[in-house]
């Protein structure tokens, strides 16, 4: 990179504190500010190490491929881990990457066990973008399937991202209720038909009980 790229870079890295310049050594090095970020990055390494056994037992369980997924501060869903089953859908290549709350399980899942105040700044803020026709682009279809996901327990997105995957999560809760993650499984919309959807909704509800507990959620 050319010096006036990379001093406007440590310009900006400075004013958020993530750099330091020593005034004597005229040299750069790392920030306090990075201790902002800490306790987020040690929370998820350990949420996914504890949570690892857990996705390997709904890939064991189902047959399918399993995703373990927190919410942003840009009011997405991010994968932070991943197993695979022995079909055609790898997750791997998608940890790391950042879908929508409206259309994904996953995201639908954080979504329905949230106050309903803080459902509403979200589904306020965020765009119900079209990816499919079975996407749900209305705020009052949106509630309507949240509060309904609430009820049963897990959520659903049946080809509303991506046309011919299905997928089914349910939510990751802490000691107050409160969801800080997901958990879900994903697989071909022929191959997770209907008749065989109790068993999938059954898997994830149970094995992200079980995390819940095994984070702190009472029994």
């Amino acid at each position: 990179m050319n010096k006036s790229s990379v001093y406007r870079l440590l310009t900006a890295l400075i004013k958020n504190e993530l750099v330091d310049k020593d005034d004597n050594t005229k040299m750069y090095r790392l920030g306090i500010g990075l201790l902002r970020y800490t306790p987020t990055l040690l929370n998820t390494k350990n949420l996914v190490k504890i949570a690892r056994p857990f996705l390997a037992q709904l890939v064991s369980e189902t047959q399918e491929s399993s995703q373990l997924c927190i919410p942003t501060h840009r009011n997405t869903i991010i994968t932070v881990d991943a197993q695979n089953s022995r079909g055609l859908i790898n997750l791997s290549a998608n940890i790391g990457t950042e879908d929508p709350l409206h259309c994904t399980a996953v995201g639908k899942a954080y979504l329905a066990f949230l106050s309903e105040q803080q459902q509403n700044l979200i589904v306020d803020a965020i765009e119900l973008k079209r990816y499919t026709s079975n996407t749900i682009v209305t705020k009052k279809n949106l509630m309507a399937e949240l509060a309904k996901i609430r009820q049963q327990g897990y959520a659903v997105d049946n080809e509303e991202i991506i046309e011919g995957i299905k997928c089914f999560a349910a939510p990751v809760l802490d000691e107050n209720m409160s969801p800080i993650a997901t958990i879900g499984i994903t697989g071909p919309a022929s191959r997770m038909t209907e008749d065989k959807s109790e068993k999938y909704a059954t898997a994830v509800m149970n094995v992200a009980l079980q995390l819940s507990n095994k984070l702190g959620l009472p029994l």
